[in-house]
């Protein structure tokens, strides 16, 4: 029997579990969900990660090719030297099409310092036409890249106990986790966790999302 993915739309973020063998099929839940499903008090519950990967592990390393599959790009052990962002997102996670630009200015802005932006998207190539659209009308120039699918998981996504979008890893140049947060986040709170990797420092508050309500954002026409 073919388990698709379960969607839980929050004001922050997009929760999702379960096993998909048709990723296009859960695409059209999520957006069928998201039209049905009001806020969810459990949601707010939901821990940052299932727990894969935590605050102090080395994180799991990896390499992927960008979308436009001209460059690759890699964090995690075996792959430091620099500050770097993970951003696990998805084009039909609305706040992760409200935050995207801005994220990608704080790309701009932190070009050839020892900090770096990943942005790994949980959609993949057969949604192109959607991602890329998108991409182009926002002029992201921020490292944009596919997690591996399988049958039944993202490799990368698998790696880290990711369980919803957007979720944000921040690792320090050793390629330690000095923070996971679930949830949109205003740029001045990842400036604050890079800050804080920079000074090996481990963030244990929560930083709490910035972000307006789901009503007030608006999924990309593109």
């Amino acid at each position: 029997m073919q388990q698709h993915q379960f969607f839980v739309w929050h004001d922050n973020y997009l929760f999702r579990s379960g096993v998909t063998l048709s990723r296009l099929i859960s695409a059209a839940l999520a957006i069928s969900l998201a039209l049905i499903i009001s806020t969810t008090s459990y949601a707010e519950n939901i821990p940052s990660t299932t727990g894969v990967v935590r605050v102090g592990d080395t994180a799991p390393g990896f390499t992927l090719k960008t979308i436009d599959g001209k460059s690759e790009v890699c964090a995690g052990e075996g792959c430091t030297g620099k500050i770097r962002v993970l951003v696990f997102w998805s084009f039909f996670c609305f706040p992760c099409q409200a935050e995207m630009p801005d994220i990608d200015a704080y790309n701009e802005e932190i070009k050839g310092s020892d900090v770096e932006i990943i942005a790994i998207g949980l959609d993949g190539h057969e949604f192109d036409n959607f991602v890329l659209p998108f991409i182009a009308k926002h002029d992201l120039k921020l490292p944009l890249t596919y997690d591996i699918p399988t049958e039944e998981y993202y490799v990368v996504a698998e790696k880290y106990g990711v369980v919803g979008t957007p979720t944000f890893f921040v690792l320090d140049a050793e390629g330690k986790v000095r923070n996971i947060q679930l949830g949109r986040l205003e740029v001045s709170a990842i400036k604050a966790m890079v800050e804080s990797a920079r000074s090996k420092a481990f963030c244990s508050d929560i930083i709490k999302p910035g972000a307006r309500k789901l009503s007030e954002v608006k999924p990309s026409s593109n």
